[in-house]
This record gives structure tokens, sequence and C-alpha cells, in this order.
């Protein structure tokens, strides 16, 4: 699974401008340091990558999702492939996981959704807030 891709340029297509999300889909102030931050998760034994999550605006997937844009886009851009998973243990409202192979296992994204918005995305094997 790729790591997030940087955004450079006007956006082409309509984003929703959302109230600045933050981590777990917490709100922040603008201007703090998790707006366009990207947080690492390590295996402490293996010092192994083995997930990431961001609430930037400014990194999206290979198709150009990122937080801020609609449930909606997410939608058209992954179809059926988005599996819900949302729970209400999950600090997300909605949850949608889009899993790399098709046998359901390996590294997956999971884009936390509120109001209506993508407020963030993580990916790992499996995603670091996967709530079962």
């Amino acid at each position: 699974m790729s790591p997030p891709q940087q955004h450079h340029g006007d956006d082409q297509h309509d984003r929703a401008q959302p109230d600045r999300p933050g981590h777990l889909g917490d709100e922040v102030e603008d201007g703090d340091p998790l707006d366009d931050s990207v947080y690492l998760y390590f295996d402490t034994e293996t010092s192994e990558l083995t997930g990431y999550y961001t609430v930037s605006d400014q990194l999206g997937t290979a198709d150009g999702i990122r937080s801020g844009d609609g449930l909606d886009r997410l939608q058209d851009a992954y179809g059926s492939s988005l599996e819900n998973v949302s729970s209400p243990n999950s600090p997300f409202k909605v949850a949608y996981l889009l899993r790399e192979s098709a046998e359901g296992d390996g590294p997956a994204l999971l884009f936390g959704g509120r109001r209506g918005l993508v407020v963030q995305i993580e990916g790992g094997d499996p995603p670091p807030n996967l709530v079962p």
C-alpha cells in the first residue's frame, strides 16, 4: 500500500471545507500542528513501519482522495471496493476500509468520516485504528 502522496496546486474537483479535522475525528484549531502531519506507527521489536495516518488535506491517496473530501467522492472513487466497517466503538461516525487484495488480507486503507466528510486516512496491515 502506498503512503499518501503530496498534493501541489489547485484542486481539480470541488472539495468541502471542513472545520479542520484532527486525530480520530477530533476538531483542532487552525494552525495546530496536526493539520498537515503524517503519523507513523512502528513495530517496536522489529523497527518496521506498520502503519500511518494523516488528517492533512494536502496528502491523498493515489486516486486523489484527501481529508476534507466528501464521502460521496470517496464512494465515487472506490465504489463497491469499500467495506463499511463503522462501529459504535469507533471514534468515527462512519469508517470505510479499502483492502489491497480481494482475499481480504494484507495492507488496507481506512477512511474515517464525520458530517459527510473524510476526516482521516490511515494505512497499514491492519490500519492502526481499525476497530473490530
